[in-house]
């Protein structure tokens, strides 16, 4: 446990910083763009460790069944250690980087609360928008089962596949674009695909409704991060990305609760009387 709280540690500090890095290597005119791309492969790398875990266990039990009895070895300690030594590949990289890393200065720093105060509105617009992207990878498929169907992984891959897509699609129109018009078109696309998936008479409309709230959300995170970045000093961009980014982190705790309040909505329809005839 006492591990787990560490590695959630460090990827808080990995993301935020990482992106507020991206973002002051890009410049002004291609922050959009940076944390688009940063998004994407954060959310490919976690895709890639689940499979890497499950090689890395693979690898681990190999190995300790083919060692002598003489030399003991936990295959646990073979997978945490195959696991801790694979991201030590990108420290080069980063070293590479740094070199042309420019070093913001000059600017003068406020306190937390004076960015919080600054950011809170798109702050919260994206926690509300990410309690539709955990609410859809955790019951879609329950949903899916739950009306008789038998696509619920063809769905969640669909939403994840036109989460990624998206990103590369369309990135370069948070930089171009001005006034609320892009968010407000992301955030319909989220809404009325969750909508479509919510009514969908079949398989099919339901998972086109999923390919459309997967393409709304995706573009949500850079669109409502980029008036964060304008909005606090240049020596600060990563306390900013990191108070945003601490709504994903709410509103994973937040939405379970969806779970608990369908069974309170159930009993309570159980409870009304149903029409009595004549």
């Amino acid at each position: 446990m006492t591990g787990r709280v560490a590695m959630g540690i460090g990827q808080v500090f990995l993301f935020s910083g990482g992106t507020a890095w991206a973002v002051i290597l890009a410049g002004p005119a291609q922050r959009g763009r940076a944390m688009s791309w940063v998004g994407l492969l954060f959310f490919a790398g976690i895709s890639a460790g689940a499979l890497l875990g499950g090689l890395a266990g693979d690898i681990a039990h190999l190995l300790t069944t083919r060692l002598p009895p003489q030399l003991p070895l936990d295959s646990f300690l073979v997978a945490a250690a195959i696991t801790m030594l694979v991201p030590l590949g990108g420290l080069p990289l980063v070293l590479i980087a740094q070199r042309s890393a420019p070093s913001p200065h000059g600017a003068a720093t406020v306190p937390l609360t004076a960015i919080l105060g600054a950011i809170w509105r798109p702050t919260l617009a994206f926690g509300l928008a990410v309690m539709s992207y955990i609410g859809t990878t955790s019951f879609v498929v329950l949903a899916f089962l739950h009306r008789g169907w038998q696509g619920g992984s063809i769905a969640l891959f669909a939403f994840l596949a036109a989460f990624a897509l998206a990103r590369p699609v369309f990135s370069g129109v948070c930089d171009r674009a001005t006034g609320p018009r892009p968010i407000l078109l992301a955030l319909a696309a989220l809404a009325g695909g969750m909508l479509i998936l919510g009514l969908a008479p079949d398989e099919q409309t339901a998972i086109a409704g999923v390919i459309v709230a997967g393409c709304g959300m995706s573009m949500t995170y850079p669109l409502l991060a980029l008036p964060v970045v304008r909005a606090v000093p240049v020596t600060q961009i990563a306390s900013g990305i990191g108070l945003f980014d601490a709504a994903y982190d709410v509103a994973t705790l937040i939405t379970p609760a969806a779970g608990w309040l369908d069974r309170c909505d159930r009993r309570l329809l159980r409870s009304v009387p149903g029409p009595r005839g004549h």
